[in-house]
């Protein structure tokens, strides 16, 4: 137990890590999204298993600076900024972004979580639905009233409350076909228990099966959405109220992109003036992209005068110069659900479980092997040894990276970024063996 200690403590520290995120990119935790800053230990974060989206525990999370060459992903789908050697979700496991290939399929998304059973009925469920989208709140006076013209969706509400035996009255407008069904004020305190800011929670979405989940998306589209075709389209003005609309979808594993560039100023939004967000919602089929079709703004390296060698041999590089913080959480199943600029995709996180696992080999080998009548600091001569196995990966790491970079040479071609900022032209003659 003493060595696995000691493997995980070294294991965190920042020489031995680096593989992350810029400070914009955040994660979906059970909490809610949550920035570098936020975000603990103690929250379970989304991830993936290969199959279907997963809450795991944070074994870990590396924050430091970076000043250096990083890369980006654009696409319909994916907005990222990682430093180099971040690994992506792909159909074929987890790829360093060096080696991604444009016959790659970058995995954006997977199947929804588990299948859990709900404390709530299906009829508390829909209500929910169309109070935080067509609802309205009066505090003073205990006072829930949901708007809807007459017609299909009305009688669903109307049908709704009499499923829940709740008391309600209705009052028609004199100026239009709007009915505004009033819920007495003794079910306020039920209500409100639930959504206590006439908004969703993640206590809430958690506590739901997955078909009502489904539900409870198709109630609040049917309310603020719009369908044409394949086209999913759901409009609101309060991005909290985006933002957990969002984690639903993902932990049904639908993807849907909050465009920021469609909040438009001083517009008619919702018959007056104001401010809305626009999220355009994924068909399941879309959780997948080609790497061909992802933007790397110019570090995209195809190799296509090069056929035959391997990617090894013309890796991507990164373009974007960033000074500032980066950081990456460390989860049971080496990824996680992540948003940049209102996209959420999965991505691959830092760890280092073969230096662990090398650190812990090299322990169990030697533990005994100390000499108490020769030293009396024990601590010291596991920590070196740990030291020494994870430099020694870290070598085995360089030295292959330096037989790629001699081969590029060789070739007239461009070494990594790495080798140009050290200012030299070739590996060869050195002896770091």
């Amino acid at each position: 137990h003493m060595f696995i200690k000691l493997c995980e403590r070294y294991a965190t520290r920042s020489n031995w890590r680096g593989y992350c995120v810029d400070e914009n990119t955040e994660a979906l935790t059970q909490r809610g999204w949550l920035a570098h800053s936020e975000i603990t230990t103690s929250d379970k974060i989304l991830s993936f298993d290969g199959e279907r989206m997963v809450w795991s525990a944070i074994k870990s999370i590396f924050c430091d600076n970076f000043d250096g060459k990083m890369f980006k992903m654009t696409s319909c789908g994916i907005d990222a900024l990682m430093t180099p050697g971040h690994k992506i979700v792909t159909e074929r496991g987890l790829v360093p972004i060096e080696l991604l290939k444009e016959s790659d399929k970058v995995v954006l998304m997977g199947n929804a979580v588990r299948e859990q059973e709900s404390v709530y009925s299906d009829s508390m469920v829909e209500l929910i639905g169309w109070i935080v989208t067509e609802g309205n709140f009066q505090p003073n006076k205990k006072s829930i009233t949901i708007y809807q013209n007459e017609g299909e969706k009305a009688k669903r509400i109307r049908q709704t409350l009499r499923n829940l035996n709740f008391e309600f009255s209705e009052r028609k407008s004199s100026k239009s076909e709007n009915i505004s069904f009033a819920i007495k004020r003794q079910h306020w305190d039920e209500i409100t228990k639930i959504i206590p800011d006439k908004n969703l929670t993640m206590e809430f979405i958690l506590s739901l099966s997955n078909h009502q989940k489904s539900l409870l998306i198709e109630t609040m589209v049917d309310a603020d959405g719009h369908r044409h075709g394949l086209l999913t389209r759901y409009t609101q003005k309060n991005k909290q109220h985006m933002d957990l609309f969002q984690a639903l979808l993902a932990l049904t594993g639908q993807k849907m992109n909050i465009h920021f560039v469609h909040f438009v100023e001083n517009k008619m939004a919702f018959g007056k003036p104001g401010s809305y967000y626009v999220g355009n919602i994924f068909s399941r089929g879309e959780n997948v992209t080609n790497v061909a079709v992802i933007d790397l703004h110019g570090g995209k390296n195809n190799g296509h005068n090069r056929p035959g060698e391997g990617k090894i041999t013309h890796p991507n590089n990164p373009t974007v110069d960033y000074h500032g913080t980066v950081w990456c959480p460390e989860t049971e199943y080496g990824c996680f659900l992540a948003r940049r600029n209102g996209k959420a995709y999965l991505t691959g996180n830092t760890y280092n479980d073969e230096m662990r696992s090398q650190a812990l080999l090299q322990l169990s080998q030697i533990g005994l092997q100390f000499d108490e009548s020769k030293s009396q600091n024990p601590f010291a001569y596991y920590t070196a040894a740990i030291t020494n196995s994870f430099t020694r990966v870290l070598n085995i790491e360089k030295r292959n990276q330096n037989i790629r970079d001699d081969i590029l040479e060789m070739n007239g071609l461009n070494p990594s970024y790495t080798r140009q900022g050290m200012g030299f032209s070739s590996f060869r003659g050195d002896s770091d063996d």
